[in-house]
């Protein structure tokens, strides 16, 4: 997957504040030329505030003529102000995306993601304490090797860089050093642990004598589920890359099962898609990206290779 170039800067219209209702049960409908206003990529917003900075993209996007197949993204108006301004870029760009496939955004009442993305104050090198995910009953120590957005990319201490993955800063599969003990449970040595098991208590001294460990307020409280699926086939999202989890990419509910949903990727053949759960923490509103800074890739075209990780 080719990376995005480097965006252009912006001019800011207005300093008018936009407030969003609260998100229905089921995504809104709108006739004729109703106007969708709905978070674009491009829009630079610091964890937390809310208001336009000249030195980022910021966009609240006005998208119309998409008549019934039109929604809007939902937000808490006590949540999520932002200003309205127009950006000027010849990447992709949700607003224009949107308004050309008169597609609909998926509403963010139907994610397990914070209304407000999380602040990320990890820093590389910290410890912490993670569920082993290909071992999900042991807890072990990780070490921040990676950031993005409001992401870290972690290696479990005894592992190898060929088993890092990703976790957000606001899972529950994350958590101080010491919380495991308090709670009356023991570090575990990593599935695949490189040395000799019973070397793992003499390893785990000398892994956190000295080490930077992650500090408790910079951890945060993972949000609740979603009540029940409310994703609809055709909706617009940005999603992980299973297959690359360094990427999100613009991706589309292919299908609607139960509580899974079928995510496929834009422009990318079938071999990427996967099922997940409504509530995954993989699959987040469109405007993610430009929220937390992290980069969202542009759709692929059919005929273009994609690199695997």
């Amino acid at each position: 997957m080719r990376k995005p170039g480097s965006q252009k800067a912006i001019d800011c219209k207005d300093g008018k504040k936009h407030k969003y209702g609260r998100p229905p049960e089921s995504p809104s409908q709108y006739q004729g030329e109703s106007k969708i206003s709905f978070i674009s990529q491009g829009l630079m917003h610091r964890p937390g505030g809310g208001h336009c900075s000249q030195t980022g993209l910021q966009l609240v996007v006005i998208a119309e003529g998409c008549g019934e197949q039109s929604t809007a993204l939902g937000l808490r108006s006590s949540q999520l102000r932002f200003e309205r301004c127009l950006l000027h870029s010849g990447h992709f760009t949700w607003d224009r995306y949107l308004k050309e496939t008169c597609a609909i955004a998926a509403p963010a009442h139907c994610f397990k993601q914070s209304y407000t993305p999380p602040a990320n104050e990890f820093k590389i090198n910290m410890k912490l304490e993670a569920q082993d995910p290909r071992n999900t009953t042991s807890t072990c120590i990780a070490t921040v090797v990676g950031l993005t957005g409001a992401r870290l990319r972690l290696r479990l201490d005894g592992s190898d860089n060929k088993n890092d993955f990703w976790r957000l800063v606001d899972s529950a599969e994350i958590q101080p050093i010491g919380n495991c003990e308090k709670n009356g449970g023991m570090l575990q040595p990593p599935l695949g642990f490189r040395l000799n098991a019973s070397s793992w208590p003499m390893f785990l001294l000398k892994t956190l004598n000295g080490a930077e460990m992650a500090p408790v307020r910079i951890f945060h409280k993972e949000p609740p589920s979603p009540s029940q699926n409310f994703f609809k086939t055709g909706m617009k999202l940005e999603a992980v890359d299973r297959k690359n989890p360094h990427f999100i990419c613009p991706a589309t509910i292919g299908e609607v099962r139960g509580s899974e949903v079928l995510i496929t990727f834009d422009g990318w053949r079938g071999a990427f898609d996967y099922w997940c759960r409504y509530d995954s923490r993989d699959i987040f509103p469109v405007g993610w990206c430009s929220l937390t800074g992290d980069n969202l890739q542009p759709p692929g075209t059919k005929g273009e290779a994609r690199l695997v990780a």
